[in-house]
């Protein structure tokens, strides 16, 4: 077994020549389901995922009614989106052969919640900043070809930039 910044190369080449031979291989449905507690005024999920459950909980900022005992939504939206993106971009140096040492990752958005309550069209989420650190002494180029390649192949930035169609179906009882 092979291991470059973490990513076990020797798995993500069988991954990769599957999905070359087999590309239907390639295609996943995630899942997530959950239930808010009125009682609490939480969101619970919980998912299984490598033969464990594993728990979310959620709620609504202090200012928008929530108790503040747990993260808001957005703070799960972030996460996800900087893991992924790390990932994409530790995947993408590890096959290339560049050792990164540690990564760090600071993601911001800046958010309007007045169109959240009705207030105005305004768009909710105006902007979003990833930034990257490693602590590897690398040259601009190779910075610059490492964040390019995880720009176009990162799952997380592709649902922040892209449009994809989402159907929403809501029933009763």
């Amino acid at each position: 077994m092979v291991r470059r910044n973490g990513i076990d190369l020797d798995v993500l080449a069988k991954t990769r020549q599957e999905f070359e031979r087999n590309p239907a291989a390639a295609r996943r449905t995630n899942v997530v389901e959950g239930r808010w507690d009125p009682e609490t005024g939480q969101f619970v999920s919980e998912i299984e995922w490598g033969g464990r459950t594993h728990v979310l909980r959620s709620e609504q900022p202090p200012f928008m009614g929530g108790a503040g005992r747990e993260l808001g939504p957005l703070h799960y939206c972030l996460y996800g989106s900087a893991a992924c993106y790390v990932g994409t971009l530790v995947s993408v140096a590890a096959e290339a052969g560049i050792n990164l040492g540690t990564v760090q990752v600071r993601i911001e958005n800046d958010i309007n919640f007045r169109p959240a309550l009705g207030l105005s069209d305004e768009p909710i989420v105006e902007q979003v900043r990833i930034h990257v650190k490693v602590s590897a002494p690398l040259d601009e180029a190779t910075l610059r070809q490492l964040k390019e390649q995880a720009d176009r192949h990162c799952p997380g930035m592709y649902c922040l930039t892209k449009p994809i169609p989402v159907e929403t179906v809501v029933t009763a009882g």
